[in-house]
């Protein structure tokens, strides 16, 4: 009777294990499936949010308009799986009913003493458990991974989003108006030298330092010849200088500004030089002479 209570025990516990794996797994497949759900949702308002953001002329919208058709794909792929897992979930559960017929035989015939013919059936469980367990960790994977995709996807098109609002309020805070065609490529807050406060706006086509209240400084990217970083006083800032020569003669545009800030710049320069500007950034030429929005000299500027 003793040994006979112990195979009755063993049994109910391979089929209590069976159940606990069998519903962790797929507490997992649901839980990630509504995680899918949840960004999916987040990604189609986005969408429509992008759909505002390209119409601002800002250099980023090309590339913001790209990722968003990249989304939308993305979330008409992701569509499509949801409903195929809805409908796999459902076969699963089906399979799920015959496991379940077979546990009970198996307590069944466990509880009359027919121990040997208990025991195959809980083999025959935990063979269908394998099977199961696979399927439901196949379907996780897949919809974790698409939610990870779609995740990166979303954070990148928010994080331009950002960066090209923050710019554009900057342009129109500083009240400069762009030539047709011109777009925004960089905009920062920063100080000059002989002007002080304002925002350093790079374009296609200019540079122009705005201040409230002031005309303002400004410079075809053209007439860039160099430009280069050092450590400020005490350390707290870096001075970026930008070397240029027009028809107001040559000078350099001194400006104070974060350490980010003055990469950020340097390296809106150096793309711009790359792309057939006149500019070769790193180069500087001495002198003075700057230039108004309206092309005057500018001895403000060294």
């Amino acid at each position: 009777m003793v040994a006979r209570s112990r195979a009755e025990e063993a049994i109910r516990g391979r089929i209590s294990s069976v159940k606990k794996e069998l519903r962790k797994a797929h507490n997992r497949a649901m839980r990630s499936m509504r995680n899918l759900e949840e960004e999916l949702e987040g990604a189609s308002f986005l969408v429509r949010k992008v759909g505002e953001a390209i119409k601002a002329r800002h250099r980023l919208v090309g590339e913001l308009k790209a990722l968003s058709a990249s989304l939308e794909e993305a979330t008409e792929v992701v569509s499509r799986l949801l409903q195929e897992t809805a409908m796999r979930i459902q076969a699963l559960a089906n399979k799920h009913v015959r496991l379940d017929m077979l546990v009970d035989g198996a307590l069944r015939e466990a509880a009359v003493g027919s121990l040997d013919r208990a025991h195959e059936l809980v083999v025959e469980v935990e063979r269908e458990k394998e099977a199961l367990l696979h399927e439901l960790s196949s379907l996780s994977d897949v919809l974790e991974e698409r939610r990870r995709m779609l995740a990166g996807l979303r954070r990148r098109i928010e994080d331009v989003l950002e960066h090209v609002g923050r710019e554009v309020e900057l342009v129109d805070k500083a009240g400069v108006r762009l030539r047709e065609g011109e777009l925004v490529c960089l905009a920062r807050r920063c100080r000059a030298r002989g002007a002080g406060r304002g925002v350093l706006l790079i374009t296609s086509e200019r540079i122009v330092f705005s201040r409230p209240g002031d005309k303002g400084l400004e410079l075809e990217r053209a007439w860039v010849r160099g430009a280069s970083t050092s450590r400020a006083f005490l350390g707290l800032r870096e001075k970026l200088v930008i070397a240029f020569s027009g028809p107001g003669g040559r000078g350099e545009l001194v400006l104070y500004c974060n350490r980010k800030d003055a990469k950020d710049i340097l390296a809106e320069l150096s793309a711009g030089a790359k792309g057939g500007h006149e500019a070769q950034v790193g180069g500087l030429h001495p002198g003075r002479g700057g230039a108004h929005s309206d092309g005057r000299p500018d001895d403000g500027i060294t």
